[in-house]
């Protein structure tokens, strides 16, 4: 069994995101909050893709292609 960060802190599995469709409830105030939610989560992805592609390239950088030959005696 694999277990995730949020796993480890709080004994138990992480919730599932079901993406908010909009007009989804007929409550104007919670269509608002889950549409805020769903705006929060998006730029939240897009913040962290952004940081593992910059750590990335960054480690990259630093990195060289070799190639070894195996030598029989």
């Amino acid at each position: 069994m694999e277990l995730n960060p949020y796993a480890v802190v709080y004994n138990q599995p992480s919730p599932i995101h079901l993406p908010y469709i909009r007009r989804e409830t007929r409550v104007e105030v919670v269509d608002r909050t889950l549409q805020r939610r769903e705006a929060m989560i998006q730029m939240l992805r897009f913040y962290l893709l952004r940081a593992q592609n910059t750590m990335k390239s960054q480690a990259n950088l630093h990195r060289s292609d070799r190639v070894f030959e195996v030598e029989s005696y």
